[in-house]
């Protein structure tokens, strides 16, 4: 895969984590849990975040590895497999706690690698 793909793909993770944020912004979790439009707008991304962080090729996953790729993948599973009983706490905890610190991340690797190398 070439660099350039796999920053197609961080910047992927990027935008949906943005979504995120911004169908939680000015919501505190007892506005969040009964609002399904959000709700299934946040797992659907989440789900894309996961989705793409299994194609980011493994020299990247090691290069940086305080990025939570597994943790990525695993969300992802857990909200395709859970259907229903998908715990909103957790998603909520990863909204509020993890996400901000992913799209940190992300955008730190995406302004230090060059998509035309």
């Amino acid at each position: 895969m070439s660099p350039r793909s796999w920053c197609f793909r961080l910047n992927d993770i990027l935008q949906a984590s943005q979504k995120i944020v911004s169908h939680t912004q000015d919501m505190d979790y007892r506005q969040f849990c009964p609002n399904d439009r959000h709700v299934d707008a946040v797992l659907h991304n989440l789900t894309a975040v996961g989705e793409v962080s299994r194609s980011i090729p493994d020299e990247i996953k090691i290069r940086y590895p305080h990025v939570a790729w597994d943790e990525m993948r695993d969300m992802r599973n857990v909200v395709i497999h859970e259907y229903f009983g998908v715990d909103l706490s957790v998603v909520w905890q990863t909204v509020q706690e993890d996400l901000p610190k992913l799209i940190k991340q992300v955008k730190e690797i995406l302004d230090e690698s060059d998509p035309s190398s």
